[in-house]
């Protein structure tokens, strides 16, 4: 983002990756023991993604998304020349 050395969006976005990968181990967990699927927690299930409702764009944030964007290409651009 800018530049910061820890950014609350990368720590969300690492926390989310982790998150993902231990429910991915879960379930080839509970499949290798033949568990059936009705049986798992609901939020492991395959598609409860779909099921939980995801929070909207904010476009406050893609906003500020594009402008840092625009930021580390003008340094990239000035520090090439």
């Amino acid at each position: 983002m800018s530049g910061c050395a820890i950014c609350v969006h990368d720590l969300y976005q690492e926390s989310l990756d982790d998150y993902n990968a231990s429910v991915a181990a879960v379930r080839v967990s509970l499949t290798s023991m033949k568990v059936p699927e009705e049986e798992w927690p609901e939020t492991i299930r395959p598609g409860a993604e779909k099921r939980m409702s995801l929070p909207v764009a904010n476009p406050s944030f893609s906003a500020f998304q594009e402008m840092e964007r625009a930021l580390k290409a003008r340094r990239e651009a000035q520090a090439q020349s």
